[in-house]
C-alpha cells in the first residue's frame, strides 16, 4: 500500500487546533489516512492516542465515563486524541461524547474525529471545524500522483469528473469492489440506501427519471450531492453521473441487501430490478440493462424479461449482451421462440455454429410451422444459395398468416451467412409493393451491397426499385421516431454505399438519419469483431492445449483405424 501526502489538508487542520475537528465523509475518502498524516507531521506519532470507535470497548468506556481519565492517566501532557469511525450515537451518548471532547480541549489537548455522514450527530454544532467529503476530493495535482504520462496526456486532470476524485477510486489498486462493499455496509436510512443503489445501477441520467423508481426528496438529494460525491448528483441541473462502476461489482456489494432495498421502494426485489432495467432501456443503455438483469435478477425474472425485450434489444444492436443473458439461463426454461431469437442474434453476429444449435433447440421445443421453417433456414445458412432459396420459397407458400413473425426473424439472409443473392431475392419478392419489415430490409441491404458487382448480379432497374423503397421506408421511420432499428440502419448504410459508388443517381438520406444508421452499423461491426476475437482465442487455447498435452486418440480422424500400439513387455517373476 502506498500513502500519498496531502499537505494542503494538513495545513487546513493546523489552522484551528483549539476546536474539535471533524472529518465527515463515506468510507474511502481518506479520512483515516489524513488523520495519520497529521499525527506524523505535527506530533511525529509522539503523545498520540488512536481510539478505534468501531470497537464495542469505545461504547463501554463512554457509558462508564472513563475515557478522559484513562487517557490522562497514561499521558499527563498535551496530546492528540484521534477518534476513528465514531458510530451513530443516541442523544444520551452524544451528550457524553460531547463532554469528552470539551474536557480534552479544556486540558489543552487536540481532538480529531472521523465518521460517516449518518453518524455525524454534531452537524448543528457551531464551534467545530468540518472537513467534508468535498474537501477530501483530490486536487488536479493529487489526481496526477498515481497516473502514467500516457493517461495524463489522454485525460488531463481538469477533465476528471468530481465523482472520480475520491481517494480510494483514484489512488487505489482494484479497490472498486471493496469500496462498494464498504458503501453497502454503511448504516444509512433505507430510502437513502435505495436511492444510492439505484443511482449506481443507472449510472447517469436525470433525477426525475430516478425518482420514478425510488424516493429521492430534496433532503436525500442534498445529502447525496454533499457527501456521496461518487454518484455525481447535481441538483441545479437535475442530473446525476456516477463513477464508472461495473454492474457485477455493484451486484457483489449489494446483492445481500436487495430484498430490503426493494422493500424500501414498496415492491419485491424482482420488480425493483425490472424497473431499473426498464429505465435503462428507455435511456437507450441496453447493454447495461442486460447486465443489471443478469447480475441482479432471478432466473425466472431474467427469462421473462428476455422474452419480452428480445426484439427491442435486436433493434438497438445489443446482441452480445443479450447472448450473455441467454447463456445465463437453463435452456430447458426457454421456449421455441426464445431459442429462435437466439438463433437470429447468432446469425447477425456471424456465429453460425451457435445459431444452428439454437435452431435445433427451437425445433426440439415443439416449434410451430413458421418457426420450424425459419429454424431450417438458419440451419441452411452455410449451404449453397439454391438450397436456402428453396427453403425461402417454401416459407412463402405458407401464406400471409405467419409472414409478420417470419419477417421479423428472417435475419439469416444477412451477408455474414450467404454469399448468394437468391435467398434475398426470394424473400424480397414476397413483400412486393408492401412496406419492408425487418427481414425484407435485410434482404434489400444484401441486394444493394451486391449491386454493381463484377458479376453483374443485379440489374440497374431492380437496384433502383429496391433503393427507392429503402429510402422511402427508412426516411419515414426516422421522421416518425427519430431513430432507426438495426435492420433499417443496415439497409440505409447499404443504400448510402450504392450512392457513394456512383451506381445510382438518387438523392441521399437526411444527414441525421445517415449518422444514426452508421452508429448502429458500427456497433454491430464491433460486436462481430469481438466474436471473431473470441473464436481466435478459443482456437489458440485449444491448439496450445493439444500441443502441450499430446494424445494419440485425439489426433485420429473420425472413420480411420487406430494406430497399432506397441504391446507391453512380458511380465516375468523371479
Amino acid at each position: 500500500m502506498r500513502a500519498y501526502p496531502r499537505p494542503a489538508l494538513v495545513a487546513k487542520l493546523l489552522r484551528e487546533r483549539n476546536v474539535a475537528r471533524f472529518m465527515v465523509a463515506p468510507s474511502g475518502f481518506g479520512k483515516s489516512t489524513l488523520a495519520l498524516e497529521y499525527a506524523e507531521t505535527v506530533f511525529a506519532f509522539d503523545h498520540v492516542f488512536w481510539i478505534d470507535c468501531a470497537s464495542p470497548c469505545f461504547l463501554r468506556d463512554l457509558d462508564a465515563r472513563g475515557i478522559v481519565d484513562g487517557l490522562v492517566e497514561v499521558d499527563d501532557q498535551s496530546f492528540l486524541a484521534v477518534f476513528e469511525d465514531v458510530p451513530p450515537l443516541d442523544s444520551l451518548r452524544a451528550e457524553l461524547f460531547g463532554a469528552v471532547l470539551d474536557d480534552l480541549l479544556d486540558r489543552g489537548c487536540e481532538v480529531l474525529i472521523t465518521c460517516t455522514p449518518a453518524a455525524d450527530v454534531f452537524a448543528d454544532q457551531i464551534d467545530r471545524m468540518l472537513v467534508g467529503a468535498g474537501d477530501l476530493l483530490l486536487s488536479d495535482e493529487e489526481v496526477d500522483f498515481a497516473r502514467l504520462p500516457s493517461d495524463i496526456a489522454e485525460t488531463p486532470a481538469h477533465d476528471v469528473a468530481r465523482c472520480s476524485r475520491v481517494a480510494a477510486l483514484a489512488w487505489g489498486e482494484s479497490v472498486s469492489p471493496a469500496f462498494l462493499e464498504l458503501a453497502a455496509s454503511e448504516e444509512l436510512p433505507a430510502d437513502v440506501m435505495a436511492a444510492l443503489f439505484a443511482l449506481l445501477c443507472l449510472g447517469s441520467g436525470s433525477l426525475s427519471d430516478a425518482r420514478r423508481i425510488v424516493r429521492i426528496d430534496d433532503e436525500v438529494a442534498e445529502l447525496l450531492e454533499r457527501s456521496y460525491v461518487y454518484v455525481g448528483v447535481d441538483r441545479v441541473r437535475g442530473t446525476f453521473c456516477a463513477a464508472p462502476f461495473g454492474v457485477p461489482q455493484i451486484a457483489q456489494a449489494f446483492s445481500d441487501r436487495l430484498a430490503n432495498l426493494g422493500a424500501s421502494a414498496h415492491e419485491d426485489a424482482g420488480a425493483f430490478v425490472l424497473r431499473l432495467a426498464e429505465a435503462l432501456m428507455d435511456a437507450g443503455r441496453c447493454a447495461r440493462a442486460c447486465e443489471v438483469m443478469r447480475c441482479l435478477a432471478s432466473a425466472h425474472v431474467r427469462c421473462t424479461w428476455l422474452a419480452s425485450q428480445s426484439r427491442r434489444l435486436r433493434d438497438a444492436a445489443c446482441l452480445l449482451n443479450a447472448r450473455t443473458l441467454y447463456a445465463s439461463l437453463d435452456s430447458r426454461q426457454l421456449d421455441a421462440q426464445q431459442h429462435l431469437e437466439e438463433a437470429v442474434r447468432c446469425a447477425l453476429l456471424g456465429e453460425n455454429v451457435a445459431g444452428c444449435l439454437a435452431a435445433r433447440r427451437a425445433l426440439a421445443c415443439g416449434a410451430d410451422p413458421a418457426q420450424q421453417a425459419v429454424a431450417q433456414l438458419v440451419q441452411l445458412s452455410g449451404s449453397a444459395g439454391e438450397a436456402a432459396a428453396a427453403c425461402a420459397s417454401a416459407i412463402r407458400e405458407l401464406g400471409d398468416g405467419p409472414f409478420p413473425q417470419l419477417n421479423a426473424m428472417a435475419c439469416v439472409v444477412d451477408p455474414a451467412f450467404n454469399e448468394d443473392i437468391l435467398p434475398a431475392q426470394a424473400w424480397l419478392l414476397a413483400f412486393e409493393g408492401a412496406e419492408l419489415a425487418e427481414g425484407a430490409l435485410l434482404c434489400a441491404a444484401k441486394l444493394l451491397d451486391d449491386a454493381g458487382g463484377s458479376e453483374g448480379l443485379l440489374a440497374v432497374q431492380l437496384a433502383e426499385r429496391v433503393a427507392a423503397v429503402v429510402a422511402r421506408d427508412v426516411s419515414r421511420a426516422f421522421a416518425a421516431t427519430g431513430s432507426l432499428t438495426l435492420a433499417q440502419a443496415l439497409a440505409a448504410c447499404s443504400f448510402s454505399r450504392v450512392l457513394e459508388r456512383g451506381y445510382l443517381d438518387m438523392p441521399g438520406l437526411d444527414p441525421r438519419c445517415a449518422m444514426s444508421a452508421n452508429r448502429l452499423e458500427r456497433a454491430l461491426s464491433m460486436q462481430r469483431m469481438e466474436c471473431e476475437r473470441a473464436r481466435a482465442r478459443k482456437l489458440r487455447s485449444r491448439a496450445s492445449f493439444e500441443n502441450t498435452h499430446p494424445d494419440a486418440f485425439r489426433k485420429v480422424a473420425w472413420g480411420t483405424a487406430m494406430p497399432a500400439t506397441p504391446a507391453p513387455p512380458r511380465l516375468t517373476v523371479n
